[in-house]
């Protein structure tokens, strides 16, 4: 899948007087294999300081680039730049990264901690020094942002910064990788060898439960006009009343639980965690059960074919919908109506 230009594009680039002495690569050596990410854009570099190298997955709302450098002299300057004005949620793995970011000034990236920060294409310098350093830097789409900016406070001048193209750099306050962040960072790693469509929504998902996790770090960065203050717990209850209410009016399309957990901007398993908190159902189970009492009132109320109550209430399938109908009631539609019927002519 080939991303249009409106992603922006992070990437790293070495002084001009370093230029001359490195080598360019699209392959990692056989010492790196264990760091290799399946799918992925490789951009390996040697040189006198040692190496680095980026391998990246991308789609039209979102570039996952993992970054990792190996340095043997004392130090070095490293210069990450944007194709375009980006936000770009870094988190940290290995190593503290030190530079200068335009409108912020010194900019600290620390080892174990993720924050977002907005990136003009000016280029940002950082300083290397003796050592490893690991790292993952999620560049966003302006749409893809959009649906987190509109919920959170904090955000909301970052993605107008991101909107206007403003000239300075803005960064949102850091915090500790958690023990769930550091499971989905390690996921994301480790599993992504998937089919493509497969490799997008695994790492979609991914994202989404690694931003929404840093917005609910703190209460702070939960603000908005009607509630200052949200838990997280309070925010999770907020989307998956949504995601009920969307399954309620939409049931008669064909819907799927991950395309509503990623209309609700939340991951797939919090979404499946925190739905069946608040409805003690799974997801799938309360969208069947729309559908089915809707099936009931049709059979009740009108004298449509079992084929287009079926269609009516989402199942394109009539067979498929005559046999979760009968299983979830315990008799099937054609027997509810005709004994219905036979009820009402008694009384």
């Amino acid at each position: 899948m080939t991303a249009p230009l409106l992603l922006p594009s992070v990437h790293f680039e070495v002084s001009k007087v370093m230029k001359a002495r490195i080598r360019i690569y699209d392959q990692l050596p056989d010492h790196y294999k264990s760091y290799y990410v399946d799918g992925a854009t490789i951009y390996y570099v040697d040189g006198p300081f040692g190496c680095y190298f980026t391998q990246e997955i991308r789609n039209e709302d979102w570039s996952v680039l993992w970054f990792q450098s190996f340095i043997k002299s004392s130090s070095f300057a490293i210069y990450p730049c944007a194709s375009l004005p980006a936000v770009v949620f870094y988190c940290g793995i290995q190593g503290s990264l030190s530079g200068y970011l335009n409108g912020v000034g010194r900019l600290l990236l620390k080892e174990a901690q993720y924050s977002i920060f907005y990136m003009p294409k000016s280029v940002v310098s950082v300083k290397l020094f003796r050592g490893a350093y690991d790292g993952v830097f999620l560049s966003l789409s302006k749409p893809f942002l959009e649906g987190f900016a509109s919920k959170y406070e904090s955000l909301k001048d970052v993605y107008n910064s991101y909107l206007e193209e403003a000239i300075e750099g803005q960064l949102l306050k850091a915090h500790q990788l958690g023990s769930t962040a550091w499971t989905l960072l390690s996921e994301m790693r480790a599993r992504v060898h998937k089919a493509p469509a497969d490799r997008f929504f695994f790492l979609d998902n991914h994202i989404r439960e690694l931003l929404f996790g840093y917005l609910t770090s703190s209460p702070t960065t939960l603000r908005n006009v009607s509630d200052p203050v949200m838990t997280v717990s309070a925010v999770y209850t907020e989307q998956v009343r949504k995601a009920a209410k969307y399954m309620e009016e939409n049931y008669d399309r064909e819907l799927t639980i991950p395309e509503i957990a990623k209309i609700i901007n939340m991951g797939y398993s919090s979404f499946i965690q925190a739905f069946k908190k608040e409805y003690d159902l799974a997801p799938h189970q309360f969208l069947k059960k729309c559908r089915l009492q809707k099936a009931l009132l049709l059979l009740e109320e009108t004298n449509e074919k079992i084929i287009s109550v079926s269609i009516a209430v989402g199942y394109n399938n009539p067979s498929h919908f005559i046999k979760v109908f009968t299983k979830y009631f315990g008799i099937s539609p054609f027997s509810y109506r005709n004994k219905r019927k036979r009820n009402l002519e008694k009384g």
